[in-house]
């Protein structure tokens, strides 16, 4: 008679016939087979459910982005002080939304579209919530401190926390020794990191580039990650930057793996436009996929495009088109 308790049967001490480890386990097996089935089509239905919601969040969110970086190109173009403000506040609100709503990764852009609002602002709003209670400068000084946490080789945020040093070093005498050492370690950094700035009186040019450096007293047009090569991701920065001297010329220039590439139009000065005054800059897909830059200008009563795309190796001119009129918001 079989007495191994491990036997599917066994005969026991007392003399009963009873069911071995093995045949219990081969029980067990059987009704657990069914339940990972069940657990699998479990998890993947919360999965699903889960999904939805996320991506409509972020497609939200990439929105609110959108917007608030038009708002603020229309607030660079403004002449009139409330007008620019009230677009700056709108600015504001965007990137606010969207910073709800997004990731990690855009919440670093978000932060760098909403200290450059900051830069903008000549003072704060007369009616705003707690978080307004700073002057601009200190605002942007903190967005970008945030931006750099999130994302410490943001190319952009170092450029800008370099700028914001600086103004806050010419607003005020206290520290100004202080704060003028740490913004040219920021703007040395972001040169590191590929971004075409002057780094001295002497230096005119970027070497790789063969274009005018930016430089702190230059002003900004467009600053922004944005998918310039079709790679997928928003990791190329477009910078666009027009220079105070008497040419005014608007130079552009994309930054991708801490290497600058040019967007020339003119070969005679190395500007992004045969004119002067670009006042936007902005990434179009055409009907045919391909990632166009779009550098905007007033001509003549009409918006003017010069357009540049990459061709695997370098980004080509391809001649300008007008574009369609602008819609204003409502004010």
């Amino acid at each position: 008679m079989i007495s191994d308790p491990d036997s599917p049967c066994y005969l026991s001490p007392q003399g009963q016939y009873q069911m071995g480890r093995g045949q219990r386990n081969i029980s067990w097996c059987r009704r657990l087979r069914r339940f990972p089935k069940i657990s699998l089509v479990l998890v993947c239905v919360l999965l699903s459910a889960a999904t939805v919601p996320l991506a409509a969040a972020q497609k939200t969110a990439a929105a609110h982005v959108e917007r608030g970086y038009e708002l603020l190109a229309q607030a660079r173009r403004e002449i009139q002080d409330r007008r620019r403000d009230q677009l700056l506040v709108a600015a504001s609100k965007a990137f606010s939304h969207a910073y709800q709503l997004a990731g990690p990764r855009t919440k670093a852009q978000v932060l760098i579209g909403a200290a450059q609002g900051y830069l903008l602002m000549q003072r704060p709003p007369r009616v705003f919530p707690f978080l307004w209670s700073a002057p601009p400068l200190q605002r942007a000084e903190k967005n970008l401190q945030q931006a750099l946490v999130l994302h410490p080789q943001n190319s952009a945020a170092t450029l800008l926390m370099g700028v914001v040093l600086w103004r806050q070093a010419e607003a005020t005498a206290s520290q100004r020794h202080e704060k003028q050492q740490r913004s040219a370690q920021y703007f040395s950094r972001a040169a590191q990191l590929g971004m075409p700035i002057q780094l001295s009186a002497h230096a005119r040019r970027a070497a790789s580039t063969s274009l005018p450096q930016f430089s702190v007293n230059d002003t900004i047009v467009v600053l922004r990650y944005v998918d310039a090569r079709r790679t997928g991701r928003p990791q190329d920065v477009l910078l666009c930057y027009r220079r105070r001297d008497k040419a005014a010329h608007s130079y552009g220039v994309v930054v991708s793996a801490a290497r600058a590439y040019p967007l020339i139009a003119d070969r005679a000065t190395g500007a992004m436009a045969r004119t002067v005054g670009v006042d936007d800059c902005k990434l179009v897909i055409e009907p045919d996929g391909r990632a166009v830059i779009a550098a905007v200008f007033g001509r003549a009563g009409r918006r003017v495009a010069e357009r540049f795309a990459w061709d695997g190796k370098r980004f080509v001119f391809l001649g300008e088109r007008f574009q369609p009129p602008e819609v204003q918001p409502h004010r």
